[in-house]
Parts: structure tokens; sequence; C-alpha cells
């Protein structure tokens, strides 16, 4: 989650003593601790070693590796030349290129204004106080705080250019692929979809008809020339040749059977689906004004698919 990241449930109005900065510990690389953060706060956190993996080693973290990295974690990042006020608050946070080849992060900009820090010498010239803009950044030399700091002082370090980053999107695959709007008939297209396994099926059905004379040609031979000539040696070979046929048959009924029942199975679905968005994408004044009858149209469909996947 976004608050997971340090630095995020930090005040929008920090303590006034918040802009005193007092020095944790050497960070070298403060734009690679920015993407650090960047990544933690948009719930994708990443290792140093995973962010720059496959990237030139050297001290400094350059804008463009900087790029690279992060579209490698799975976001979407630009470099941009922005003003620090035209940077829109619906992209923030935003990450600052500093002139000192480090980075920071711009969480916003502070409600109120602050005190302009001057030497001693301007402070003698001015009888009052200025005050200006102030800023919500994060220095990871610092530590994850949020630390006001007002425009002057962003100006200077800040080089002009900012990236922009977003985590990518992704589509929601749980419900499936989106099928293809289908086009004709909805019983008559399916069909014609799995139309091989029902030429299949009209060949095997064809040989099981021819193979089913074998039985009537059989007896015919057996009445008409083993009985009268006692050919036993004929009959033999009928019987060993009907035995064969009806092997075949019993065969070819079985796998007429497989096939037709992976066509229903297939196109089972299909019609299925089918019809049901087209009773669901079905226009208000052409829908029935009696559901049951709307529902009694829906089961005669059904009847007729049941029919053809059988």
């Amino acid at each position: 989650m976004k608050n997971d990241a340090p630095g995020a449930n930090a005040p929008v109005n920090p303590a006034s003593d918040a802009h005193v900065l007092t020095l944790a510990k050497k960070v070298d690389d403060t734009l690679l601790k920015s993407l650090i953060w960047m990544t933690a706060y948009h719930g994708k956190p990443v290792s140093e070693a995973a962010l720059v993996a496959g990237l030139p080693a050297g001290r400094f973290t350059t804008p463009k590796q900087a790029q690279i990295a992060m579209e490698q974690a799975g976001f979407a990042a630009g470099v941009v030349e922005r003003h620090v006020h035209e940077v829109s608050p619906m992209l923030l946070p935003v990450i600052l290129f500093r002139k000192d080849h480090g980075g920071c992060i711009l969480i916003g900009r502070a409600p109120d204004k602050v005190k302009v820090e001057m030497t001693a010498e301007d402070a003698k010239d001015k009888a009052d106080d200025e005050y200006e803009a102030a800023y919500l950044p994060i220095l990871p030399e610092v530590g994850p705080q949020v630390v006001k700091m007002g425009v002057s002082k962003v100006k200077a370090f800040y080089s002009g250019f900012a990236m922009l980053v977003k985590p990518l999107g992704k589509v929601d695959a749980r419900a499936g692929t989106p099928a293809a709007k289908s086009e004709g008939h909805w019983l008559l297209s399916t069909l014609w979809r799995y139309r091989r396994y029902y030429w299949s099926a009209a060949l095997g059905a064809l040989l099981i008809n021819v193979l089913a004379l074998a039985g009537t040609f059989f007896t015919m031979n057996v009445y008409d020339r083993v009985v009268p000539n006692h050919a036993f040696v004929t009959l033999w070979s009928l019987a060993v040749g009907v035995s064969i046929a009806m092997l075949f048959e019993i065969i070819a009924r079985n796998v007429r059977a497989r096939v037709l029942d992976v066509a229903g199975k297939k196109a089972d679905p299909v019609m299925g689906a089918l019809l049901f968005r087209k009773a669901m994408g079905i226009r208000m004044e052409h829908k029935p004004a009696s559901a049951g009858s709307f529902a009694n149209q829906l089961r005669e469909f059904e009847s007729v698919r049941d029919f053809v996947t059988s």
C-alpha cells in the first residue's frame, strides 16, 4: 500500500523546526534512494540490487539509468523539463533531479509560507522579514521525513528536470479472454465451427451402415450356397469375414460416439454462452412484457441446444 512507504504518513504541515536538517547517515546515491522510495510508495517495493540489475555500475545513477530501472520494475517513467511550480498536483509525488547528480522526492506544496533565509549583511538592509512559498520534499540523505523548504532553496539545487513515475495498469484477466463478437446464426455458425467432428461422425455412420450389411449377406449366402452344397469351408470363410466386419463395426460405433461426444462438449458451452449473451444484451423495448414467456423462449432454445449436443 502507499502508506507503507517511508515518509508517506508524514504530515502536510510539518513542525516549525522541520526545516532544520540533521544528517543521519551518508547517502551517496540519493537518486537511487529516491527510486526505492517511489517503488515502496506505489506498493511495489524493490531492493536496490534488483532495481539496478543489468545497469552499468557507477557511483551515481544517471537520469537515463533511473528511467530504465523504473521501467524494468514495472512502472511508467518519463523525464520532463518543468519548473517546480509547473508540476501538476495530479502527478505528485515526482522525483526532482538535483544539480549534484542526486535526486529527491517532491511531495507537494506547503500551505503556508516560510521565512526567507538571508545573510547577516542582507538582513541589516531589510527592516521586516520576507516570506516565500514553500515545498515539501523528502531528502534521502536526511531521512524519510518530509521537510519544509523555501522555493529559493529548491531552485538552488533543482536542475529543472523531473521524473514522473506511475505504476503500469494491468488488465484484469480473471474473467478470461474476451471472446470475439460472433457473426451469423447462433446454432449453424457453431456447428460449422466444429464441422470436422461432424464430418468424421458422418463418415463413421456411413461405414457402420455398410458393415451392418455383412450379417444380411452372410445369411443369404449360407441358405443359398452353403446349406444346399454342404460347403463347410465356405461357411467358415464367411464366418471369419463377418466376424471381422462386426469387429470393425463395433470399433466404428465407439469412435463415432467419441467424436460426437467431443463435438458436443465443445459446442455446448459456446452455444450456451451465445444464448446467454444474446439474452443479456437484448434491448428493453424488444424484451417480452412477461418474464414467464421470455423464460419459456429461452427454455425452447435450450432444448434445441441439448438435442444438438447430445
